[in-house]
């Protein structure tokens, strides 16, 4: 059966010629294309310059002409290199385009809608000469760790310290050598963290969905994280876990709990209201770890594909739940 693919590469950068490294990543895409395109599957290798940035700005200004006229240039020299090595794109385009705008357009509108945009005030260095905020790599200054000078916004060269533009010793601007002034401007922010956002990606990523490779899908899984919702309790005075996450896209979670807005889109396994710590559990792998005495939720987690292995009550209580089932297996 013929196969639909779609294929792109990274996004090579308006401001500058194609190089060496560069093409490496292009040509061995355009030779995986054509193999798949020999195989009868319906291919489309599509790229674009992006055009947008500081950098553009800058470069334009040097040269004495608009942002405009610079990708312009750049897009004929990108695609003649391009053509010369025989890569063969089936739309090489631009970002600088109405196709872009609306989409970005539509995208943002959508998500404002439904409430998953909101604007925060941030503080970010200025620049009075050339009246622009300016990007971490364009604001130099002394390491606050080590003291070199002439080091970015945002990492030391010298020493490799990590730190905020904020914290660079006498810093100046790289781009006109004035120093640099604090300032406050509105930014919008895309609330990755809101929990219909994080169900979504964990099912679109889960191995079980078929869209990723399985080693993409388990390094998804790795960079999201173990989904945990936790409840106060009151009556006891600290907090509980009522829902642990097993892998394989499923969820261990107490009945009051598993209809979370956070636990959309996984299988859920809810062990009898009864057993109410039955889901202050610990997932390794294929091995679940449980605490005895809840015969029935361990045969449910077995059905599964989990090997259930139980502890002494005693011994959890003397940690609080999960925390000690991963102290007893190291």
């Amino acid at each position: 059966m013929s196969r639909k693919i779609l294929v792109t590469s990274a996004l090579p950068y308006a401001n500058g010629a194609i190089h060496l490294g560069h093409l490496v990543e292009y040509i061995q895409t355009d030779i995986w294309v054509r193999f798949q395109k020999m195989r009868g599957n319906e291919c489309w290798y599509v790229c674009a310059d992006d055009t947008h940035g500081t950098p553009i700005m800058l470069r334009a200004e040097q040269e004495g002409i608009t942002p405009e006229a610079l990708i312009a240039r750049v897009h004929g020299e990108h695609a003649s290199d391009f053509a010369g090595f025989l890569v063969g794109f089936d739309n090489y385009y631009t970002t600088h385009s109405d196709e872009t705008r609306a989409c970005a357009d539509d995208i943002y509108l959508k998500l404002r809608a439904a409430g998953l945009i909101e604007t925060r005030t941030i503080e970010q260095y200025y620049d009075p000469v050339k009246q622009l905020f300016l990007p971490d790599r364009f604001i130099k200054g002394e390491c606050p760790k080590c003291g070199a000078a002439d080091q970015y916004g945002d990492n030391c060269e010298s020493c490799g310290a990590a730190y905020a533009p904020t914290d660079l010793k006498n810093p100046y601007s790289a781009i006109s050598g004035a120093k640099p002034e604090l300032r406050a401007s509105e930014h919008y922010f895309f609330k990755l963290s809101d929990p219909r956002c994080e169900a979504f990606l964990r099912r679109y990523t889960s191995r079980d969905n078929g869209v990723l490779q399985a080693e993409a899908a388990n390094k998804m899984q790795e960079w999201l994280g173990i989904p945990v919702a936790t409840v106060f309790d009151p009556g006891i005075m600290h907090l509980k876990s009522y829902v642990t996450y097993l892998g394989k896209n499923l969820m261990i979670a107490t009945d009051r709990y598993a209809s979370h807005p956070a636990l959309e889109g996984f299988q859920i396994i809810i062990p009898p209201s009864k057993d109410e710590y039955a889901a202050d559990t610990l997932a390794v792998g294929d091995t679940v770890l449980m605490a005895e005495g809840y015969p029935e939720a361990h045969i449910l987690v077995e059905e599964v594909g989990f090997e259930v292995v139980t502890l002494n009550v005693s011994e959890i209580q003397k940690c609080d739940g999960a925390l000690t089932c991963m102290s007893v297996l190291f």
